[in-house]
């Protein structure tokens, strides 16, 4: 099993992510514009706290969540914002493939971050 991971899942998430990265935002309609750090006034302990409540609607460890809340503290802006529209994605398809996958990614992009 271990060897069916490292042989076929690992490049197909690695496609996957980087179709994601710089595919996807470009040509998706659910794809807003980057938001850059100088953005006056905005907001991102509010993001935060959405891409928590996301995962908190997913997992329902106390353990993991708190790991989850100090990588968020660290994440860059661009990524924040990568995060918060893959949650919003997953609010809007909860019972989807999409919504899993989005799920997956966002778990990926602030535990790797």
């Amino acid at each position: 099993m271990r060897e069916l991971v490292k042989k076929k899942v690992r490049p197909l998430a690695a496609v996957s992510l980087i179709a994601l990265f710089l595919i996807a935002p470009g040509s998706a309609s659910w794809a807003a514009p980057l938001r850059t750090a100088t953005d006056p006034g905005h907001d991102h302990a509010g993001d935060r706290q959405q891409v928590l409540a996301v995962v908190a609607g997913r997992t329902h460890n106390d353990k993991v969540l708190e790991k989850f809340k100090d990588k968020l503290e660290v994440l860059s802006d661009r990524k924040l914002h990568l995060a918060v529209s893959l949650c919003e994605r997953i609010s809007r398809d909860d019972d989807t493939a999409g919504a899993a996958i989005a799920f997956s990614l966002v778990t990926a992009l602030v535990v790797l971050s």
